[in-house]
């Protein structure tokens, strides 16, 4: 019985040790004492300040050469291509030749054509002096000397078109480069037969570039720009300066835009021509209050400001235009020398957090 006894004592202890350690638990993290004091933020400030800025219009183009010149056999014939130096060529250096019994065939034709104008002229012009003389005794007709001095025009005519086919055709059999560049998009190989018209490859100037692109707005915008300084933007961090030497008569009706041509006045290492590249113009510089992007808050569609006043801060509606550098065009808002926060905003726009968010926010 005694053992008994113990027994149940012991299981009874054990029953009322669990209550009292969760009560000494629960009490131990029940808050005592005085609440925390409430954090004060520092906030930085500036004020709002007139700065320049330029409107914009953006979209994606291609840079190019300022000149290009597409290489295209004039003659059918063997080509052979003069790439010692490379695929860089100076002004006036050739850069491919044509020949093969066709070339040959055709200057012949075109140098027997040469001399048999040649031939003629002198013959009109013998067939003149010998009627000069006998005109001054009047035994010619007017009409006969009209007809003479129009035979000596037209075979003078007749022998500058026959020089002018022949320095052509010597021009394009053996083409030299136009201005100093690089020959690009070959499409032929060294000894290859080319019938005339058949694509040879493109040649582009060296050095200076442009910017081909498409406008899409107002029509005359970009027409009162033509010729004037302009400042392009060049995947969002090269600035370049530039100026507006092509633009398209009339917007295509397909598509709406107008194509133009922007010719850059420095060449950026980065830049490779025949490379697309995301542009924008920034242009008409206009100064403006402006403030740090940092300071400006979003609320269910509208700008604020967080305003300093006499009573403390104040949240103030604004109207923001364009951005650059960092800065925010203010179209409607506080006037210059107002003092704003730049840091901190958010928590000052808000004021009390926790009536705005949840914890899990």
């Amino acid at each position: 019985m005694i053992k008994a006894a113990f027994r149940r004592n012991r299981i009874s202890g054990w029953i009322w040790i669990g209550p009292i350690l969760l009560a000494a638990v629960f009490g131990g993290c029940r808050r005592t004492g005085t609440p925390p004091a409430p954090v004060r933020l520092r906030a930085r400030t500036t004020r709002v300040k007139m700065a320049r800025f330029y409107r914009t219009f953006g979209g994606y183009g291609q840079v190019l050469p300022v000149r290009s010149t597409l290489l295209t056999a004039h003659f059918s014939g063997r080509v052979h291509l003069h790439l010692a130096g490379g695929s860089f060529y100076r002004r006036g250096e050739v850069i491919y030749e044509l020949g093969g019994p066709e070339v040959e065939r055709e200057r012949r034709t075109l140098w027997a054509g040469l001399e048999t104008a040649r031939a003629r002229l002198q013959l009109s012009r013998a067939a003149l002096r010998r009627r000069r003389r006998l005109k001054q005794e009047q035994f010619v007709s007017t009409e006969e000397w009209n007809r003479l001095q129009t035979d000596v025009r037209t075979d003078s005519a007749a022998l500058e078109q026959a020089r002018s086919r022949c320095r052509y055709f010597e021009a394009m059999v053996r083409f030299r480069a136009p201005y100093a560049g690089i020959l690009q998009d070959l499409q032929v190989n060294e000894g290859d037969y080319v019938a005339a018209g058949q694509m040879i490859g493109r040649f582009w100037e060296r050095g200076r570039l442009k910017l081909a692109g498409t406008f899409y707005g107002e029509t005359g915008l970009l027409k009162d720009l033509f010729q004037k300084e302009i400042r392009v933007i060049l995947g969002g961090r090269t600035a370049v300066r530039g100026r507006l030497t092509y633009l398209e008569a009339a917007p295509d009706p397909g598509t709406g835009g107008q194509d133009f041509w922007i010719e850059l006045r420095s060449r950026p290492a980065s830049l490779r021509p025949g490379r697309f590249v995301r542009f924008r113009l920034e242009y008409g510089p206009f100064r403006a209050p402006a403030v740090p992007d940092s300071a400006l808050i979003l609320e269910k569609g509208r700008c604020y400001l967080v305003v300093r006043g006499r009573n403390g801060w104040t949240n103030q509606p604004v109207r923001a235009g364009v951005r650059q550098g960092g800065l925010r065009q203010l179209i409607k808002g506080p006037p210059p020398g107002t003092e704003i926060a730049c840091s901190n905003v958010f928590e000052l726009f808000y004021r009390n957090l926790g009536r705005h968010f949840r914890a899990e926010d």
